[in-house]
C-alpha cells in the first residue's frame, strides 16, 4: 500500500464536507484551501471538543473511535478502487461544473499572481500524470469532471470552441497539447498561441502532425494542410511501419530470450505509474499493457526506425517551420528520437516527433506578407 494512498485516505476521512456526506464518492477529495475551509477545521474541532464535554472522555472516545472506523473505511472505498464495482461517481449538473471550472481559473490567477509559472496540457484526462515541477501549477485541460487539487486543477472545457479560448487567453507559460486533442481543433497552432503569456518565455509544445494515417487510403502521396496543422499520407507508410515494428520486436525478443523478456517487462510495468496503468487497464485491458511495452522496446532499442509520421513531416517540414514563424519568435522541430514531454515512462508515444514553438509573436501585417503568403 502506498504511503500517498494512505494519507489521502485520512485527509479525506477527516475532512468536514466529508464528514457530513461520507457516500458522496467526491466529498472530501476536493480539498478546500480558502477561509471556508479554514472555518470547517475550526468547526470540525469544535465538535469534537464538545463531544467530550457533553458526554465525558469515556463515551465520547467510544463514539468517536466507531463512527471514525466508519469514516476511514469509506475514505478508503473514495481513494481505492475495490473489487469489480468500483463507487459510481454522480454526474455533476452543468451548473457544479461551471462553478468548478471558475473555481479553477480563479486558483490559476491567484497562483500566478504568487509568482508560479502556469502549464497546461490539454487532452490529459484526470487519471494521467501531469508534470510536477517546483514553482509550478499544473492544468489538465479535459472533458472529465473538474476539480482543484494541490499543485494541479484539472478543467472541464472543450478547446475546439472559441469561448473557451477566450476565457483563459493569455494565463499560461507553457501549453503541451497532446495529439488526441489537436486533430479535431481548427486553427490549433494560432488558438493553442493565444492561450500563452505574451512573453518570450512561453512556449507551445505540440506534435508536429494531426495525420490521417491511411483514413485516405487513395492518396498517394503526402499532404500538406499549413494553417490546420495536418499531414495526410497513404496508407502504404502505416502498413510498411507496422510490419517493420513487429519484425524489429520480435528480433529484439529472439535475441534476448523469453526468461530476460519477461524480466524486462515485470520491469517496465512495475515501474509505471499506477494511474496511468489503470487507464491503460480501463481503456483495453492486458492488451493495452502489452502494447505500451511493444512500443516501449522499440523506442528504446530501435529508436531510428522507419515512422510514417515522422517520413511525412519531413516533406511538410519546412512548410510547417515557414508558417509557424508568423506566430512565434523561435521555431524549433525535434525527430521521435526525443522524449515528447509530460509522456516519458508510458510506452506509447514516450518519443514523438514535436514542436517546440517559443515566443508567441503579434501577428502584424509585415509578418503574415512574409511568412503566409506564397
Amino acid at each position: 500500500m502506498q504511503l500517498s494512498k494512505v494519507l489521502e485516505t485520512a485527509q479525506i476521512a477527516v475532512h468536514w464536507d466529508h464528514l457530513l456526506a461520507p457516500t458522496d464518492p467526491e466529498t472530501g477529495k476536493i480539498q478546500d484551501d480558502s477561509w471556508k475551509g479554514m472555518v470547517k477545521k475550526v468547526a470540525g474541532l469544535a465538535l469534537v471538543v464538545f463531544s467530550y464535554a457533553l458526554f465525558g472522555w469515556e463515551i465520547a472516545s467510544l463514539l468517536l473511535f466507531n463512527t471514525g472506523l466508519y469514516h476511514v473505511g469509506r475514505a478508503y472505498q473514495k481513494t481505492f478502487s475495490i473489487g469489480e464495482t468500483p463507487v459510481e461517481e454522480p454526474k455533476l449538473s452543468q451548473e457544479e461544473i461551471d462553478r468548478l471550472n471558475q473555481l479553477g481559473i480563479d486558483t490559476i490567477l491567484e497562483a500566478s499572481s504568487e509568482g508560479k509559472k502556469i502549464g497546461l496540457v490539454i487532452g490529459r484526462c484526470k487519471h494521467q500524470p501531469v508534470p510536477m515541477e517546483d514553482g509550478w501549477l499544473w492544468v489538465a485541460g479535459n472533458m472529465g469532471d473538474p476539480a482543484v487539487l494541490e499543485n494541479r486543477v484539472d478543467l472541464n472545457m472543450d478547446f475546439s470552441e472559441s469561448d473557451t479560448i477566450q476565457k483563459l487567453e493569455g494565463m499560461f507559460d507553457r501549453v503541451v497539447v497532446d495529439i488526441s486533442t489537436l486533430k479535431f481543433i481548427d486553427g490549433a497552432w494560432q488558438r493553442a498561441a493565444s492561450l500563452l503569456n505574451p512573453l518570450p518565455t512561453s512556449e507551445l509544445i505540440t506534435e508536429t502532425t494531426k495525420g490521417c494515417m491511411g483514413l485516405l487510403p487513395m492518396i498517394e502521396e503526402v499532404q500538406v494542410d499549413c494553417a490546420q496543422g495536418s499531414i495526410c499520407y497513404p496508407m502504404s507508410f502505416s502498413s510498411k511501419e507496422i510490419k517493420n515494428n513487429d519484425r524489429l520486436f520480435q528480433e529484439w525478443k529472439d535475441k534476448v530470450g523469453e526468461a530476460e523478456f519477461a524480466k524486462v517487462k515485470d520491469d517496465f510495468l512495475s515501474k509505471m505509474d499506477a494511474s496511468e496503468k489503470e487507464d491503460l487497464m480501463s481503456f483495453g485491458g492486458e492488451k493495452e499493457l502489452d502494447l505500451a511495452f511493444y512500443h516501449h522496446v522499440l523506442n528504446k532499442h530501435y529508436p531510428n526506425r522507419f515512422n510514417a509520421g515522422r517520413e511525412a513531416a519531413k516533406e511538410g517540414a519546412e512548410r510547417f517551420r515557414h508558417y509557424l514563424k508568423s506566430l512565434f519568435d523561435r521555431v524549433e522541430m525535434y525527430d521521435d528520437s526525443t522524449p515528447f514531454p509530460t509522456r516519458e515512462g508510458v510506452g506509447y508515444a514516450e518519443r514523438e516527433s514535436h514542436f517546440v514553438l517559443t515566443g508567441p509573436a503579434r501577428r502584424t501585417k509585415e509578418r503574415v506578407r512574409v511568412f503566409e503568403r506564397r
